[in-house]
């Protein structure tokens, strides 16, 4: 009688040097491209037919961009060992998130939108999290929880006191599409809240919060003209629910 075996999950955050991230990329790249094709709305700002022209080295400028980190969960059959680096060059790839900060409070500001951040800039870091996609045979088991310690980790390792302030709080904000239960179950697990609503329009913005996107997008392969438009008008009538959580650093 044959038993499944439940696999281990690590997380952890890929490199921004290229020669680290020249030998794992392609894992990411494999990655992305599945989840675009089965769920395009992965992303705000790029569609699989954009992402799937794209050279290498387009690649490897999108995942170097500033204040931009790819969360990567990766799956075995072996006991965890804590090792990152082995399971990023050994592990089956099943599930990535993107954790775009620190953010300034400027960033996050949407006047037409009843999000929003009063709060004074020093007083904690601020984050989008974006781009969460997991393999559907690894949903309902432990990869969504490592994902997400991943993010947080991260967020902590980047959440440094200041002079005044001994530890700073970070807030995180994420978008979901209203139905998508999968993301929904993620931000619930994770602490995550009803924050308020963007429209499309101001959803583009936050995930293009500093205008590398906008930079990146009009040199890359099947550039700004064969992205998600924001120019018609049902996609800014469309609103998205945001969610967002405190995590202590």
């Amino acid at each position: 009688m044959s038993t499944t075996v439940t696999p281990t999950y690590t997380s952890f955050t890929l490199p921004h040097d290229v020669t680290e991230l020249k030998r794992v990329y392609q894992k990411y790249r494999d990655l992305r491209l599945y989840g675009l094709r089965n769920d395009p709305e992965i992303s705000a700002l790029f569609t699989f037919d954009q992402e799937a022209s794209w050279t290498d080295t387009t690649w490897l400028e999108y995942l170097t961009l500033p204040r931009r980190y790819q969360i990567v969960c990766a799956a075995s059959q072996e006991p965890t060992t804590g090792d990152d680096s082995h399971a990023m060059l050994t592990g089956d790839w099943v599930g990535t998130i993107t954790m775009c900060g620190p953010l300034s409070r400027e960033e996050c500001t949407f006047p037409a939108s009843d999000l929003s951040d009063s709060e004074p800039q020093e007083d904690f870091t601020r984050w989008w999290s974006t781009g969460f996609y997991l393999r559907p045979e690894h949903r309902g088991r432990q990869a969504a929880v490592e994902i997400n310690r991943g993010a947080i980790e991260l967020v902590r390792s980047q959440t440094v006191p200041t002079d005044w302030l001994s530890s700073r709080d970070a807030r995180i904000w994420a978008s979901r599409t209203l139905g998508n239960d999968k993301v929904k179950r993620m931000h619930d697990g994770a602490g995550y809240v009803e924050a308020g609503f963007l429209s499309k329009a101001e959803l583009k913005q936050m995930n293009a919060f500093d205008g590398q996107e906008e930079t990146f997008m009009a040199t890359a392969e099947g550039g700004a003209e064969g992205g998600r438009g924001t120019n018609n008008g049902s996609l800014h009538e469309r609103r998205y629910p945001i969610v967002e959580t405190w995590i202590r650093c």
